[in-house]
């Protein structure tokens, strides 16, 4: 009994961390999402906010990709398609 409670409660664990990580990764680009569509919403700075976006992306995969993590760069490429 106690082996099944030790169980179900590592699932929940596995869960939630999962949860927890896609939010995260859900907030951070609802937030730059939002900000770009206000700049294009009120027409101001639209190319430079919209380089500067491709820019950091672009970097960040750089980065992913000389630390040996590959899996965070095909993460940031398959967000850039979404």
């Amino acid at each position: 009994m106690i082996l099944i409670w030790a169980a179900m409660l590592q699932s929940w664990i596995i869960f939630l961390k999962g949860f927890l990580t896609c939010a995260s990764l859900i907030i951070a680009i609802g937030a730059q999402t939002s900000f770009v569509l206000r700049q294009g919403i009120l027409r101001r700075h639209i190319f430079l906010t919209s380089i500067t976006c491709v820019i950091l992306r672009m970097e960040h995969m750089l980065y992913c990709r000389c630390s040996g993590d590959p899996r965070r760069g095909l993460l940031l490429i398959w967000e850039s398609l979404l």
